[in-house]
């Protein structure tokens, strides 16, 4: 199967996921299910944006050096105390910064700006209208959509819906997703290592980048090649996920189990196994219960490559959101080899910003070579027609989420 075909397989079986109700608060990570309208205006009132003395703006006209105009103080407005009269000819009052401008005042002048003489201050300069004003509802309007469902909630989404009083808002569920790692060789880090075995990469890349996307694991297990294991495994993972994730045995060695187990013991529905691509050539999808399960090779760079092309995307849609990695186009910088028939995902370095972008393609690229994912930035994509792409070639750039955390 080529891998369009195999993409566009996997994105019609991915389904959003059921609507929650929770805390404004609490919604980090978690994708809107609906738009959101102010229910205030941000300010809520006008203030000021500075230390100083609410005044009316045309008491100041004819006010120079040698000429000030005196206003008389009448109180003071503080944030959470307002001034509650009204400010009337000649007459000043004492505001701090966010405080609410009291009736009939139309400007803020600044503390630096004025001589205090006993209870009345001395003004020297013109005060244009509204001058350090912060006027109501100029950031928001009452009722303007400040958010539309589909989006990432953020800290700053979050601050920005407490700001307007909003408590509860509708969410997309997070999809609870499972983890079964396959291989009589693959260990947990920080055991002694027996001989002949290797520590697990798998576990700990999966993990973290759901827990990127905002998805805490449901349930991680490591199993070796036992058949009845490896079906226990299964089963117990299924139960009460919403989908299930199968490193390793879907291939076609002796121990390679996964798909035997999962269609002639378990009845999952198989929709792909083997996409012409490198890495992740005996890529799996299928459904067991209605739930899709992904069974990727045990190889770490094919196991990333299968994730960013598959799951990602798949993911997104689950918890309500649209789309895979984002994707750009860049100038290959060296030569890249590879056999025709398979499109191949060379992991690559990139520079340069916005449509200058250069990739060169990394030391590593074997499927067994987790660097090559430790140190990319992104994959290319080079199609299935193509032996040979030479320097200077333009090609297409699936950019990994780690490409747009890198310090600046």
């Amino acid at each position: 199967m080529r891998v369009e075909e195999a993409r566009r397989i996997v994105e019609g079986e991915a389904k959003t996921l059921d609507p929650l109700e929770i805390r404004v608060e609490e919604s980090l990570g978690y994708v809107l299910g609906e738009d959101i309208a102010a229910p205030i205006p941000l300010p809520i009132f006008d203030n000021s944006a500075m230390d100083g003395y609410a005044i009316r703006s045309e008491d100041t006209l004819g006010a120079k050096e040698g000429n000030p105009i005196s206003f008389r103080i009448i109180g003071e407005s503080r944030t959470g105390n307002p001034f509650l009269g009204k400010v009337g000819p000649f007459e000043a009052v004492g505001i701090g910064t966010g405080a609410q401008i009291p009736e009939g005042a139309d400007a803020v002048i600044e503390i630096e700006e004025v001589e205090v003489v006993g209870e009345t201050i001395r003004v020297r300069n013109n005060v244009e209208r509204w001058r350090n004003v912060r006027m109501r509802g100029e950031e928001i309007a009452e009722k303007d959509v400040v958010l539309r469902k589909g989006e990432l909630m953020t800290p700053g989404k979050i601050a920005l819906l407490s700001a307007l009083g909003i408590e509860r808002i509708w969410v997309t569920r997070k999809p609870d997703v499972s983890i079964v790692v396959t291989g009589e060789e693959v260990v947990p880090p920080g055991i002694p290592l027996p001989p002949g075995r290797i520590y697990d990469s798998n576990t700990p890349f999966l993990s973290s980048s759901l827990l990127e996307m905002g998805i805490k694991p449901r349930s991680v297990r490591l199993v070796g090649d036992s058949e009845e294991d490896i079906r226990e495994a299964i089963e117990e993972a299924i139960e009460g996920s919403d989908l299930l994730i199968i490193t390793g045995g879907v291939s076609v060695g002796k121990t390679d189990l996964v798909k035997y187990i999962l269609e002639e013991r378990l009845g999952a529905r198989r929709l792909i196994w083997r996409v012409r691509q490198r890495p992740g050539h005996p890529f799996y999808f299928a459904t067991l219960d209605g739930k899709p399960v992904f069974g990727l090779p045990g190889n770490p760079a094919a196991v990333a490559v299968c994730f960013y092309l598959y799951l990602y995307p798949f993911l997104n849609k689950m918890r309500g959101a649209e789309g895979g990695l984002r994707e750009a186009r860049a100038i290959l910088l060296e030569r890249f080899k590879k056999k025709a028939g398979l499109a191949y995902f060379p992991r690559v370095k990139i520079e340069g910003v916005g449509e200058g972008l250069r990739a060169t393609p990394l030391r590593w690229q074997g499927s067994n070579m987790i660097a090559s994912i430790a140190y990319a930035d992104g994959m290319a994509y080079i199609p299935e027609e193509l032996e040979t792409v030479d320097p200077g070639t333009e090609v297409d750039l699936f950019l990994f989420p780690s490409y747009f955390l890198k310090a600046r």
